[in-house]
């Protein structure tokens, strides 16, 4: 087997044998020396020329590993570590979505309210619950029932015209749904 200082270079050809016995080999496509793990383009099994199969290796269960064929300048794909403070911003955002929705049931808000809430807030961030009403970008606010001509704010303000565009729509899809028979 390979020795554990070596770098397996991304395009090299390998041929192991892992725990079970079964001879594996491919083109690597992806070497991780810290975690030993070994990525390998294969022929595919679905028998597609344009596709290929995937196969990840944990070099802990690989007996022996010989490398077949070697690229001229090996390089090492070291894998990136996750950004836990990606991944804790994301939980914050999905929480904050859920303290909201929280907050409209508690308002005893309509299911169109909520509905409507959740349309607008895919596209704008800026928007928040104040009782019964959605107030949005601190600008316009749309009382129920939640039409166009329910909403408060500046009516020459872009955000006005923006929400308005959206509110419409919205409303417009939800009856165009409703008056259609769901078969």
């Amino acid at each position: 087997m390979a020795d554990e200082g070596d770098i397996i270079g991304v395009g090299s050809t390998v041929y192991c044998k892992n725990c079970f016995d079964e001879e594996i080999t491919g083109e690597v496509i992806a070497f991780e020396r810290q975690t030993k793990f070994l990525v390998l383009k294969r022929p595919p099994t679905n028998g597609r020329p344009t596709q290929c199969d995937v196969l990840f290796l944990n070099l802990n269960t690989v007996k022996d590993l010989k490398i077949t064929k070697e690229v001229n300048s090996p390089t090492e794909l070291t894998l990136q570590n996750l950004d836990m403070n990606l991944l804790s911003a994301r939980k914050e955002a999905e929480l904050e979505k859920k303290r909201r929705l929280v907050a409209a049931i508690k308002a005893n808000v309509s299911d169109e309210g909520r509905d409507l809430f959740a349309h607008i807030a895919k596209t704008l961030e800026e928007i928040q619950w104040s009782g019964t009403d959605i107030v949005v970008m601190n600008q316009v606010t749309i009382k129920a029932p939640y039409q166009t001509a329910n909403m408060a704010g500046q009516t020459d303000s872009q955000a006005y015209q923006y929400v308005s565009k959206i509110v419409e729509k919205f409303n417009n899809e939800r009856s165009s749904s409703a008056a259609s028979p769901s078969q």
